[in-house]
């Protein structure tokens, strides 16, 4: 989350924490990025008391903090015997990280990061709704991330823009065009389905930008179990990613040339 904005949303209820980022450039607010977090398989320990019946708090977090905040657990070499965030008032809304570390002479010690956040008001919460439930024209699955990965790093290098699509046979193309070469890449290990009966009388063809789909893509984190990608009458296409523990989703929009 931090490569793609200073900050993000972090969106708490009794079953979920969300990580969400907008589009800083849109009007209205519009977000992009959503990570869904199950809490019960990151936490033994998970209480929130939320101000209305839906139980919920809304944060504007510093993504880049609290990524640094919990690189310590990387340092530590297994030695942490607990972590704990808090929501604190230390004359400024706060998330607090609590890291209990053991050391080599069997002591304690406690590192401990406070995290400046804002709290977001009750009249703004429907700005970071769920992620829409849009209809769209073609379902794809991709069984692995790898190969696509690695070729949207050399596209590019090609062109600012790559057009993905959908070929006949149900496989995922990706293409680039320079000002000497125009490149296609074909995945055959790919299953689509599709909304009608009748997939290839439409153009599903998306334009866009390839180095903001890298950056959503390139995370050592995303080793997904499944990954559906949508492509939408709007010319929008959309990412599902479903890991051991969170789902991540985002969308672009397709852009003409």
């Amino acid at each position: 989350m931090s490569k793609l904005s200073k900050q993000c949303t972090l969106r708490l209820n009794a079953q979920h924490f969300t990580l969400m980022v907008c589009d800083e450039h849109a009007s209205p607010k519009q977000v992009v990025v959503w990570c869904l977090i199950e809490a019960q398989k990151f936490f033994n320990e998970y209480n929130i008391e939320g101000i209305t019946q839906a139980n919920e708090i809304y944060l504007l977090v510093p993504p880049d903090m609290l990524s640094t905040s919990l690189s310590t657990l990387k340092a530590a070499n297994n030695n942490a015997r607990s972590v704990k965030l808090k929501l604190t008032d230390k004359m400024t809304p706060c998330l607090t990280v609590e890291i209990e570390l053991s050391t080599e002479y069997g002591m304690t010690r406690s590192c401990v990061h406070d995290i400046p956040v804002k709290i977001i008001s009750r009249q703004a919460w429907t700005d970071y709704a769920d992620p829409p439930q849009e209809t769209c024209d073609i379902t794809l699955e991709m069984k692995t991330l790898k190969k696509f990965r690695a070729v949207l790093e050399k596209c590019k290098k090609l062109s600012s823009w790559v057009a993905l699509s959908v070929t006949s046979e149900g496989n995922l193309s990706t293409s680039v065009t320079s000002s000497t070469a125009t490149v296609t890449t074909l995945f055959k290990n790919t299953v689509a389905s599709y909304s009608s009966d009748e997939p290839g009388e439409r153009d599903n063809t998306v334009r866009t930008d390839v180095k903001r789909l890298c950056s959503l893509m390139s995370t050592e984190v995303l080793a997904p179990k499944r990954t559906l990608i949508y492509f939408h009458e709007s010319r929008k296409i959309s990412f599902y990613l479903a890991c051991d523990s969170f789902a991540f989703h985002f969308f672009l929009m397709g852009v003409e040339e």
